[in-house]
């Protein structure tokens, strides 16, 4: 019997949990990931809020050190939200390509586009708490899109709220994409018995959207959010982009060029870059306007939700950047808009006939383009510090005799991922340094490959190249590592 569209679906998502639950199990910490364990998961809580740091995803904080404290330390352990919230997100986008589409050949189409994505594949187990927080947006949007043809079944509400309250505390960037897709859903939900001074329904329909979704939602995630942050300022976010041009611009390297790919060291990186670059401003821009577009043509209440969602998040952030000076979504706080924009798109190849086949090209060549970067060693935005695990425990492998201690100079911001396997591997007799110069020289450098003439200057031997992150570790001549 022939696969149906579904059944190839969800072997791709069966696959793709066991990738997860692999790279989890084996890639180095990185960098953010560490700094959320040092400064957030292994300090008490009374202590730990009384400072914030954009840094700290409460929710996912917490989850870690409940994580930390059944399992104990490693990466796995400390990964584990993240798996979860990353086995919700990819179960989620599944679920609204199946009712947008149907078991159909599009929505197979979408699904891939969305859970091949390396950007979001990599948020679905980084213990981050980005991935989380969009699977349980996602959600959300699920439970409300499912109540509009019938809106009598108002338990979705209870759902809806509480899981875009759980949202917002696992990551902040989701207040925005929440308050547009409750603004949104309130116009559709309201709206017919308005237009038809219906009042008593409307009345029945305001109490159950303010009852159910909206005063539950705020409860919530005041309860949560409050304490942690009551000492936040502004210069606290400090994440995001100034301006359009750069927001867009990093959403596209994130989604549609990857570092490490099979054409970097070749004459097509660049004229890719380029034709990468060209497109990251108006692809954005051409999604949403012909997404209104055919939403004019046909006014279903689903095709209205998931468009004006996009719109109105759009336009939230262009309004605050503009009064308040927020910062625009850059990289990973724009995760959330990957799913919207992808969906929209195919909702487009699907309903306009003259964008078929160009459409349908560039999704092909957008598929290639995800399995040709397609990794299982480390996570795209952290691939600098990548291997981290590697280093120090060759430093653990060549211990110095019991009594010695060893002074380590590592750059801003490897020092972190260092600092976590330190206390992993229990090297106490490790001293880490940010600073380069100092009274005495360091024994061991972590030297970038921008770094590498400090080799020379200060008389180096190197001992050990990352292959990954091409991380030097190179030792003083009174280092008293062992050969």
């Amino acid at each position: 019997m022939a696969r149906t569209p579904l059944a190839y679906a969800r072997i791709l998502l069966a696959l793709l949990l066991a990738v997860n639950l692999y790279r989890a199990a084996t890639i180095s910490v990185s960098t953010d990931e560490a700094y959320t364990y040092n400064r957030s998961v292994s300090v008490p809580i009374p202590e730990l809020w009384k400072t914030f740091d954009a840094n700290d995803h409460v929710l996912h904080t917490l989850l870690c050190k409940v994580s930390i404290r059944l399992f104990g330390v490693s990466e796995f352990s400390l990964r584990i939200p993240a798996l979860l919230g990353g086995l919700l997100l990819l179960a989620m986008c599944l679920r609204l390509c199946r009712l947008l589409f149907g078991d159909t050949w599009r929505m197979l189409l979408a699904f891939s586009l969305l859970a091949l994505n390396p950007f979001i594949l990599d948020y679905c187990s980084v213990a981050r708490g980005y991935g989380l927080a969009t699977a349980l947006f996602l959600t959300a949007l699920d439970q409300l899109l499912r109540l509009l043809p019938t809106p009598t079944d108002l338990h979705r509400l209870y759902i809806a709220g509480i899981a875009l309250a759980l949202g917002v505390t696992a990551n902040l960037t989701i207040v925005i994409p929440g308050i547009a897709l409750t603004i949104v859903f309130a116009m559709l939900f309201l709206g017919p018995p308005l237009l038809e001074r219906h009042w008593p329904r409307f009345r029945v329909r305001t109490d159950a959207l303010l009852d159910r979704m909206i005063v539950p939602g705020v409860i919530l995630s005041t309860a949560i959010l409050l304490v942690p942050l009551l000492p936040a300022k502004k210069e606290h976010f400090y994440l995001g982009s100034d301006n359009w041009k750069s927001s867009l611009l990093s959403l596209a390297y994130a989604n549609l060029w990857r570092p490490l790919n099979p054409l970097e060291h070749t004459p097509l990186h660049e004229p890719v870059m380029a034709i990468v670059e060209s497109i990251a401003i108006p692809l954005p821009i051409a999604i949403l306007t012909l997404a209104l577009y055919r939403w004019r043509r046909n006014r279903e209440p689903l095709r209205a939700l998931l468009t004006f969602t996009a719109i109105a998040s759009f336009t939230l952030l262009a309004a605050l950047n503009a009064t308040l000076g927020m910062r625009l979504p850059e990289r990973r706080t724009g995760l959330y808009l990957v799913p919207l924009l992808t969906l929209l798109a195919v909702f487009i190849l699907d309903e306009i006939r003259w964008t078929r086949h160009i459409g349908n090209a560039a999704a092909a060549l957008t598929l290639l383009q995800f399995l040709l970067s397609f990794n299982v060693r480390y996570y795209d935005e952290w691939n600098f510090d990548a291997g981290c695990r590697q280093l120090v425990q060759y430093l653990r492998d060549h211990a110095p005799p019991p009594g010695r201690r060893v002074s380590l100079h590592a750059t801003f911001p490897l020092p972190h991922s260092v600092e976590f396997y330190r206390r992993y591997f229990g090297l106490e007799w490790l001293d880490v340094s940010r600073e380069i110069e100092a009274r005495r020289p360091h024994d061991v450098y972590l030297l970038t490959p921008e770094e590498l003439p400090l080799m020379q200057k200060l008389n180096l031997t190197e001992r050990y190249v990352q292959p990954i992150s091409n991380i030097t570790l190179a030792t003083a001549a009174s280092s008293p590592l062992q050969p």
